[in-house]
């Protein structure tokens, strides 16, 4: 490697490594909220979804089933077997430790896949690491918060993997062909790699960014002269289809959209409509489409996001009037794009688009992230150019200034005022060797276009809008202070006492202190705040004659200006009190918890003050470091969560002990009204919601979702995409009432029917409610402290009343278990044969029905007298269930398990043939002779049973589910 190569590798290293550094930064300071690491309840879902696929699902199952939620569902197919940013959320290690390793291979991923595709479409090595910045600057956080870029990065990071590896694909496209056979069969098997790995990390994901790549590669198609290149490409454009359908990825897609319940409830193309009709109405509806009703995506909203998009736009079309060859049909492409975005939600509500309207426009948008990266590094560099074009024509044509000569200069000085040193001299001229190396080998242009990201970085750190759109503000307010913080200190800890140095002054920061700064209001220049500082034990407090707040603020107080209302508490309050007016321009934001506060008092000793938004008192307390240890949001286990974990928690190869699910807003408890609902009103999705804001702002767990499956406890509540038609109508009809509102990717209990609940093996309910009922035994009583603080106060403001929720009383959780559920154990002798999902449910809602006796079939079987099960055992194991059960003679064995076609029952008895039937809509029912020792697993996917789910199609057919497509809310049968 030649000094100029070596001097290239290492300035454009040191600028990643830079950007990067500045961007590990953030992600330690903020990693919670939208725009931190894997933040809120879809980012905890990325999280359990990988480490729990991990742990439970067979290696490269496209369809990884899960036991801890919904009876039994799939996971959705988004497996980290062929994704390093997902398996390395597996490793040992501390929580934060493994989300910081996971996105910095993200990061990574992008930043060096966007470098190499900008290379292979004729970019300089400059332009190309400038383009991969500022991708990642865009979508990355901490920066996202800046630009207010859709959070898919910070819910799913995986999207990031997604796009690197279509990016690694235009590139092997673009080369193939254009080389020997060997080295573009070896191109073919990259290509074939990218696209499996692509696959596994989110199977359907992808197929949202096959048509965004696809554009530009037929741009890539069309600009190809050499025919041999354009055989080979076409050849494995039709090789690869012709792959897909030996496979059965047709029937792998299909199959999978068509029984959810998503499907069920999204209209498709009315065949009553003319084409005629349905374009006029796409004209009409193009006139008056709310554009602002996707302000991340299109040119409406104010978003910092936006001129990013309108800068993308801009140099496409700048880039058709000046460019040519594959520039200039990349960006023909990207108006294609561009246009196309515009169509599809106007296309979607006019329903042309049918069930494909389910599709955001936000996925295409996002995976052409990258092109408008490109094409924004394009118009800046056409941009620059036009400024060079003129400085040089009215001033000098001689750019910048050389970096050795401010080395000499530097030297001249030095040596002015400090007499030569051998080591300094030796220093200097290393530096200016190496300055004239790099002055030869990049150009100024180069050096500035190499750290415009890293700086930009650096400078959006000081920015409200980041701050703002973070909340969790741990950072100072402007490089400046980060560089004092690192040098000095204004606090002391020396022998378990806090020196306070204020203006060469030290002050001991006495303990005791009743107090709080709170701020009031600014006018123009000026802000105002008050507080007091007083020790409840000292008879004759001091009085405050100053506040010192972070490292600015040194404000002289208005002693005893403080509020009459808090004098009012005690009289001593007031003789403590202070007012401070102070410029604004240097007082930290109040949302910044981290800046400790002060009061200094007359007699020399200064008093910590805590922050109240609100509420006085608050306890809080920060101490003042620039990298604090990550506070990475994560549920608090309680009395309850213990009690779960130990009497339900799956472990592998142990027995099947029963789901859990929640009752929260039911009008047997408190918890609806203080939400704000009316106590008869039906129910909705908000009620769940707001009670999940209240459950964690009062005692840090949801009691929902993830906060109980990352501790292996199954619940029957489910959340995701892959929510089946018969358990959304089972739960519409049997677990709800007459006009409650259920939400499309979520299964809640809206309605406490325990007769089916101990059928679908449910053992404990966690509830608001005080429940009377003898099928019921009270375990756990959770109450909060109405004396202590909310845990996560911040919470509430995402419920309807926000804050208001946490006014007194507190309410308590309540675990009960539920007596005889069925854990695998009912074993029906009664059979009942429905054909409709309406007959089924009318059979079951029967009083008279009893789920240990009776069952009911939706197919014939043969006529019999059925024996009860003497004894049953269900255990786990990883990706499967193992059945085991002894009667007397042929015997019905109800499983709380969801049915499928796609179930697959293998007997270990040679001799036996246990047949697997669906039961009550949604359960599974084995029907077997004297003995059963048997495997359960799912068995779907590319290449291997494919078209099982078919199968399941059908019979929703004859179930007539389609029913209850027409809306969201109403029942079918009468309540």
């Amino acid at each position: 490697m030649t000094k100029n190569n070596l001097c290239l590798a290492i300035l454009f290293g040191a600028s990643n490594l830079f950007f990067y550094l500045v961007t590990v930064v953030g992600w330690h300071l903020i990693p919670n909220k939208i725009w931190g690491l894997y933040t809120l309840s879809d980012g905890a879902w990325s999280v359990w979804h990988a480490t729990s696929i991990f742990e439970w699902g067979k290696p490269f199952d496209l369809s990884p089933y899960s036991f801890l939620q919904g009876l039994g569902s799939l996971y959705p197919p988004n497996t980290p077997w062929l994704n390093p940013g997902a398996l390395a959320l597996s490793l040992p290690g501390e929580l934060a430790t493994r989300y910081y390793l996971s996105y910095s291979i993200y990061f990574f991923e992008l930043l060096i896949s966007t470098i190499i595709l900008g290379r292979s479409l004729g970019l300089s090595r400059v332009r190309s690491t400038v383009f991969a910045q500022l991708l990642c600057l865009i979508i990355f956080p901490p920066y996202s918060a800046y630009f207010i870029t859709l959070p898919y990065i910070s819910l799913g990071p995986s999207y990031a993997h997604l796009i690197s590896m279509f990016m690694l694909l235009l590139v092997a496209f673009n080369a193939l062909g254009r080389t020997g056979t060997r080295n573009n069969i070896l191109i073919l098997f990259a290509m074939l790699a990218a696209i499996a790995s692509a696959v596994y990390t989110a199977a359907v994901t992808f197929t949202t960014l096959v048509p965004v790549y696809a554009i530009f590669g037929v741009a890539i198609l069309t600009h190809e002269p050499n025919p041999k290149s354009i055989s080979w490409k076409l050849g494995t454009i039709v090789g690869f289809i012709l792959l897909s359908y030996i496979l059965g990825f047709r029937e792998y897609y299909l199959g999978t959209a068509q029984v959810s319940s998503s499907d069920l409830l999204t209209p498709g193309i009315s065949a009553t409509v003319g084409i005629k009709t349905l374009l006029l109405d796409l004209i009409q509806k193009l006139k008056v489409y709310n554009w602002c009703y996707w302000p991340q995506a299109f040119i409406c909203s104010d978003y910092p996001i936006v001129f990013f998009h309108a800068a993308a736009y801009t140099g496409a079309v700048v880039s058709i009037i000046i460019s040519r060859g594959l520039e200039r049909r990349l960006a023909i492409a990207m108006v294609l794009f561009i246009v196309a975005l515009y169509i599809w939600p106007v296309a979607a509500s006019a329903g042309l688009l049918g069930k494909l309207s389910r599709i955001s426009p936000h996925y295409f948008h996002f995976a052409a992230y990258p092109f408008y990266a490109y094409f924004v590094v394009f118009v800046a560099v056409q941009l620059i150019r036009c400024l060079k074009f003129v400085y040089e024509r009215l001033f000098s044509p001689s750019l910048g200034v050389p970096l050795c000569w401010l080395v000499r200069e530097w030297k001249k000085v030095r040596n002015t005022t400090v007499p030569r040193a051998r080591i300094r001299d030796a220093f200097a001229s290393c530096l200016d060797r190496s300055a004239q190396l790099l002055r030869r080998s990049v150009s100024v242009g180069a050096w500035i276009s190499l750290l415009a990201v890293p700086v930009a970085s650096i400078a959006m750190y000081s920015t409200d809008q980041l701050r703002l759109n973070a909340i969790r503000m741990n950072w100072p307010p402007n490089p400046i202070a980060v560089i004092k913080h690192l040098i000095s200190s204004d606090l002391v800890e020396k022998d378990g006492q806090t020196i306070l140095k204020v203006n060469d002054k030290k002050y001991l920061v006495l303990p005791g202190l009743t107090g709080y700064v709170e701020h009031v209001s600014s006018t123009g220049d000026l802000t105002k705040f008050t507080g007091w500082a007083i020790d409840e034990e000292a008879k004759s407090p001091s009085e405050t004659i100053a506040v010192y707040i972070g490292t600015q603020i040194w404000a002289t107080a208005i002693s005893g200006a403080v509020r009459t209302d808090v004098a009012a508490m005690n009289p001593n309050y007031l003789r403590s009190g202070f007012e401070v007016l102070a410029d604004s321009e240097h007082i930290p934001p109040w949302y910044r918890e981290e800046e400790r506060a002060f009061a200094i008092m007359k007699n020399g000793t200064a008093r910590e003050l805590n922050y109240s938004d609100g509420y006085p008192f608050s306890t809080k307390r920060h101490p003042r470091n620039f990298f604090p240890k990550a506070d990475i949001d994560q549920p608090i286990e309680n009395t309850i969560t213990a009690t779960l974990e130990r009497e339900v928690g799956l472990k592998h190869g142990e027995a099947f002990k029963g789901f859990v699910t929640t009752y929260f807003g039911g009008p047997e408890g408190k918890l609806r009204e203080k939400l704000g609902y009316g106590r008869e009103s039906p129910f909705i999705p908000e009620m769940y919601f707001d009670s999940r804001f209240y459950m964690q702002a009062v005692y840090g767990n949801s009691f929902m979702t993830t906060d109980l499956w990352r501790l292996n406890i199954p619940t029957l509540n489910e959340y995701g995409q892959w929510i089946t038609k018969p358990f959304y109508v089972f739960a519409k009809e049997m677990l709800a009432s007459n006009r409650d509102t259920l939400a499309l990717h979520e299964i809640n209990v809206f309605r406490l029917n325990l007769k089916a609940l101990q059928a679908l093996g449910v053992r404990f309910v966690i509830t608001d409610a005080e429940l009377d009922d003898p099928r019921l035994h009270l375990r756990v009583t959770l109450r909060s402290d109405p004396g202590t603080a909310a845990v996560r106060p911040e919470i509430a403001n995402f419920a309807k009343l926000q804050g208001a929720i946490l006014s007194p009383p507190r309410l308590s959780a309540y675990l009960y278990e539920v007596k005889g559920s069925n854990l695998g154990s009912f074993s029906p002798t009664k059979v009942q044969i429905a054909a409709s999902a309406v007959d089924i449910l009318s059979k079951l809602r029967d009083e008279r029905f009893d789920f240990r006796v009776h069952v009911v079939l939706n197919e014939q079987i043969p006529d019999s007298t059925y024996s009860a099960v003497l004894e049953s055992n269900m255990t786990v194991h990883r990706g499967k269930l193992r059945v085991k059960a002894r009667s007397d003679g042929r015997s019905l064995l109800l499983l709380p398990i969801q049915f499928s076609r796609c179930l697959s029952i293998d007997s270990h008895f040679q001799n036996a043939s246990p047949r697997l039937l669906r039961a009550n809509l949604i359960q599974s029912v084995v029907l077997f002779e004297r003995e059963l020792d048997a495997d359960i697993s799912f068995v779907f996917g590319p290449g291997r049973n494919v078209n099982c789910r078919h199968a399941d199609i059908d019979d929703y057919k004859k179930l007539d589910l389609a029913r209850w497509n027409s809306d969201y809310f109403m029942t079918i049968l009468p309540h």
